[in-house]
């Protein structure tokens, strides 16, 4: 009768919803839950990072963290100064900054750092690493993410003259190119002009001797340095 049609329509509308929140919850669920921990370049992209920098000078990275652990996270970014002898993963130095953020889940979270070394230094360890608050131990606990960045801290002096020379080789490797182009050097010219700009930097070094011989077959350049 009716009670048979409606328990039959009732049982149907059970499985449906049964299978619907099934499928809803396998759809949402996190099969590989991670968090994401990144070092930025001033551009917020990977690349360009200020490898070389001046004495008591600010310099700027982006650090870049994402939640993709299925749940929101308390997150805790700390920045630490070291060398290349300081063990990590994690390390055991102070942190000198602590950022800190809850991200929900699929939440990417970019930030500016901006830092200052007082004293100069070849090998210098940027370390940035991700702790969490656990919830269970109540307490911030290590996530095993970490990152890092090796910087070089020279004087203000010798920033200057690293950035002249540069500045110098620029100038003649464009000279190079004015004179090849002005006067039509085959394409084996071309490559011992080019070189020979590329070591004109050394023109007050022992280096010139060696080139001597080089350089009797493209006075042009030579007087123009």
């Amino acid at each position: 009768g009716r009670e048979e049609v409606y328990a039959i329509i009732l049982a149907i509308i059970l499985v449906s919803c049964v299978f619907g929140i099934a499928y809803w919850i396998r759809q949402h669920q996190v099969v590989e839950p991670f968090s994401a921990l990144a070092i930025l370049g001033p551009n917020r992209k990977i690349g360009n990072y200020p490898t070389r920098v001046i004495v008591g000078e600010p310099f700027l990275i982006y650090i870049y963290v994402h939640n993709y652990m299925g749940k929101p996270m308390y997150y805790f970014v700390l920045i630490k100064l070291g060398n290349r002898s300081t063990p990590v993963n994690p390390c055991p130095l102070k942190p000198v900054k602590i950022y800190e953020r809850v991200l929900n889940h699929n939440e990417t979270w970019i930030f500016p750092l901006t830092m200052r070394i007082n004293k100069t230094g070849i090998n210098y360890r940027l370390i940035v690493e991700l702790w969490v608050y656990n919830l269970t131990t109540k307490s911030i606990t290590y996530h095993n993410r970490w990152c890092q960045l090796w910087i070089n801290v020279t004087s203000k002096k010798i920033g200057l003259k690293v950035s002249q020379a540069f500045n110098t080789i620029k100038l003649t490797i464009e000279s190079a190119n004015n004179i090849i182009f002005k006067q039509g050097h085959n394409i084996s010219e071309r490559k011992t002009i080019q070189t020979i700009a590329t070591v004109m930097i050394y023109e007050k070094t022992n280096y010139m001797p060696r080139l001597s011989l080089l350089l009797q077959d493209y006075g042009d350049l030579y007087s123009y340095w």
